[in-house]
């Protein structure tokens, strides 16, 4: 396996495979069939902090604390350098219809590429710290992300114009989920609470407490009725709808 800490992993759209990036540079594919390790992913520059998984299963997108953004071939296990940024990668995320990647960094910008062409769109520009985590709404309309500035911003990628959701996150933003109808906008900080708006109106819905650690991600219910959380203090909380929407 892998030598240094497992910072990231993925899913295969199929559910057989699952992607794993370390601290020590290294990528592995897992057969869940036999819970063996395919042949190695070799080629980063430094840690990964961030993977993910195409929905056709053919390539995968790893980014490294180097800076490097690469896309890598499942079948041949080759990879192509899409990109290097300032600073580590801390997440990555694709466009519903994969037809863009958008990577934030620690340098506290946002870089949307445009896989068709192969081209970057302008820069993100507004955080004030680290660009923890980013995620595209299901609709396709806002990127949203999360940084250590303490705050979150939901981005109309066409324009580059962001919204500055209107509360501080104490002590910076780790995560962002969006909800499956993209109504609603969960962000976790570094406190252990988690944050939801209501993304239309901009309004704050709730805040919930009741991690002891810093959250590190969360996923919502296919019926957005409940959001799952989980947190570096080792557990994992169900938040129920009336709790969300409080």
């Amino acid at each position: 396996g892998h030598e240094g800490a497992v910072n990231s992993v993925a899913w295969s759209p199929d559910g057989n495979y699952l992607l794993s990036g370390a601290e020590d540079g290294t990528m592995l594919v897992w057969d869940m069939a036999t819970k063996e390790s395919l042949r190695p992913l070799v080629g980063n520059e430094g840690g990964i902090h961030s993977v993910i998984w195409s929905t056709d299963g053919s390539y995968l997108v790893s980014g490294s604390v180097e800076g490097t953004v690469r896309v890598w071939s499942v079948d041949t296990g080759e990879n192509a350098l899409l990109d290097t940024v300032v600073g580590t990668v801390n997440s990555l995320a694709w466009s519903p219809a994969e037809t863009y990647l958008v990577a934030g960094a620690e340098d506290g910008l946002i870089r949307v590429w445009d896989l068709v062409t192969g081209e970057r769109l302008p820069l993100l520009e507004g955080h004030e710290g680290s660009v923890n985590s980013v995620a595209w709404s299901p609709d396709g309309r806002f990127l949203a992300s999360a940084s250590a500035d303490g705050t979150v911003r939901a981005w109309d990628p066409a324009t580059g114009e962001s919204v500055l959701l209107p509360d501080h996150l104490a002590g910076g933003a780790g995560s962002v989920a969006w909800s499956p109808d993209a109504k609603y906008l969960a962000a976790g900080a570094t406190d252990g609470t988690i944050w939801i708006w209501n993304v239309e109106t901009g309004a704050h819905l709730a805040t919930l407490a009741g991690h002891a650690g810093e959250i590190n991600s969360m996923i919502w219910s296919p019926t957005a009725n409940d959001l799952a959380s989980g947190s570096a203090d080792g557990t994992v909380l169900i938040w129920r709808e009336e709790a969300v929407n409080d």
